[in-house]
């Protein structure tokens, strides 16, 4: 298997479960179906982004090759909410779940207004 393929199996893979972000939603459908490059460059700044661990789209298409990914990038901050999370109840923790989707909407398209404005002023 290729690089280019390993990387289109993992990228599918790490977004399986979530959605994908609205942003690059295009960008990363044309990534996983094989229709734009993805190099190492690419690569890196996907793990980055999206927190996954170092290497992750170049190991092997195995899962039981890898460390747990959770253990490698978990920090202090994000173990300790989710400890708090698991604790809510149902309920709560899906209202919780809406709330910050809501929110991280809502800055994402303060940032594009933001940016959209100092366009503008440049121009």
């Amino acid at each position: 298997m290729s690089i280019k393929n390993i990387r289109q199996q993992r990228l599918r893979n790490w977004f399986s479960d979530k959605t994908l972000p609205e942003k690059e939603k295009s960008y990363l459908s044309q990534l996983m179906n094989g229709k734009a490059s993805f190099g190492e460059k690419a690569a890196r700044r996907l793990e980055k982004d999206y927190h996954m661990p170092e290497g992750y789209l170049d190991a092997g298409a195995n899962d039981a090759d890898l460390i747990d990914p959770l253990q490698v990038t978990l920090t202090p901050r994000q173990k300790i909410l989710l400890e708090l999370f698991e604790e809510l109840p149902e309920s709560e923790a899906t209202a919780l779940i809406k709330n910050l989707e809501e929110k991280k909407q809502h800055y994402d398209n303060l940032l594009e207004e933001l940016l959209h404005k100092k366009k503008q002023k440049k121009v």
